[in-house]
């Protein structure tokens, strides 16, 4: 049985600085034949800020029992 994974991108900018997009495409050609994907998400906001959208990502890890969170993150 094949694990699942949660691919996330987090820019610290707004979308007119930095492309979320590039880094949930990397993550997915990285990780798309080794585990199902369940969910990707990507989201602009501060590390400083982000603890409600994080609670809500480990909620939904929880929920749908996923073993494996893949993340990446750029800071402008």
């Amino acid at each position: 049985m094949t694990e699942t994974a949660i691919i996330i991108g987090r820019c610290s900018t707004t979308e007119k600085k930095q492309d979320v997009q590039m880094q949930l495409q990397e993550l997915q050609e990285k990780y798309n034949n080794r585990f199902d994907i369940v969910e990707v998400k990507a989201y602009y906001m501060s590390g400083t800020m982000n603890q409600k959208i994080n609670q809500d990502i480990l909620n939904l890890v929880k929920e749908l029992n996923i073993q494996n969170i893949m993340v990446s993150e750029l800071a402008g």
